[in-house]
């Protein structure tokens, strides 16, 4: 199975997703991280309470159709394909077969349940190694291009022009880890002061996305690092606390508390790696980014 997962710009920085509760969007980047190369698992309630998240937030996954289930408990990822292409001598098929065969890629490289669309459709296209879509190698962190028409037609947002970080995909998958790690700031901000930023978690999100990335693409820390040291500085008890209220002051502040956490023993690493342990998955390995 490839180790390394991806987030198509153009879903996670849509209205759609951005609306939802922010604890119902770290939920979905927990369980696209812990899918396999079709896009399906097993243990979605499982990862909601490992991560802390609630009934409701699941529930509003599923009903805005980020998310499809099966009468098997199995769920699958409907936009897994927007954010993934893997090569077919790195691709392995999911065991849920069965599930599999129940759905359709639509012409977006969305999945959709067949009855919505007929029996009739062509299914060829649901193969080992993806034959009938671009192959887009993940050695090279890369994304598949979206059709603008397509998206329009489908009723999803277009995707935004990525900044300036080299090539497009690149700057595509640092956008997105940008924007995973303001979110989880503001959902571990809120964990201490519910009122922080009320009612502008679209803004507040795409605001502290900037200041990260920079972190990322200017200050070289790795996506790993900043997660470490956002779970480090937000545990019970931290000093940095009601210091670290915006990516703003955690870029200002980083080097500090990248010191700070190493030499203190290094809570926000364990505490993910207790999360590696219990759920099998994390967020990509800093070798996955050395080529920001």
């Amino acid at each position: 199975m490839a180790e390394r997962r991806m987030f198509a710009m153009t879903i996670i920085n849509s209205d759609a997703f951005l609306d939802m509760p922010l604890s119902a969007q770290a939920l979905y980047f927990h369980l696209c991280m812990g899918a396999d190369d079709d896009g399906f698992l097993n243990n979605a309630k499982r990862v909601q309470r490992v991560t802390g998240a609630s009934d409701s937030d699941l529930k509003v996954l599923i009903d805005k159709r980020f998310l499809i289930t099966f009468l098997s408990d199995v769920v699958v990822i409907k936009h897994w394909r927007m954010h993934n292409y893997i090569k077919k001598d790195r691709y392995k098929e999911t065991v849920y077969t069965s599930e599999k065969s129940l759905l359709i890629i639509k012409k977006n490289g969305s999945y959709t349940e067949k009855k919505q669309i007929g029996t009739d459709l062509d299914t060829s296209r649901i193969q080992v190694g993806y034959k009938s879509e671009p192959q887009v190698s993940l050695g090279k962190v890369s994304l598949g291009k979206v059709n603008i028409r397509n998206q329009e037609k489908e009723n999803l947002p277009v995707p935004e022009p990525p900044q300036s970080v080299g090539n497009t995909d690149d700057a595509n998958q640092l956008n997105s880890e940008a924007m995973r790690l303001a979110t989880l700031l503001l959902e571990k901000s809120r964990a201490h002061d519910p009122k922080i930023a009320i009612g502008k978690d679209k803004q507040t999100v795409i605001s502290w996305s900037k200041d990260i990335e920079k972190l990322i693409r200017l200050d070289k820390r790795t996506p790993e690092e900043v997660e470490s040291v956002i779970v480090w500085c937000k545990s019970k008890g931290n000093f940095w606390i009601p210091n670290i209220m915006s990516g703003k002051k955690l870029r200002e502040k980083f080097p500090t508390l990248f010191a700070q956490m190493s030499t203190r023993g290094g809570k926000g690493q364990k505490s993910l790696k207790r999360y590696a342990s219990e759920s099998g998955s994390l967020s990509s390995s800093p070798d996955d980014y050395n080529g920001l």
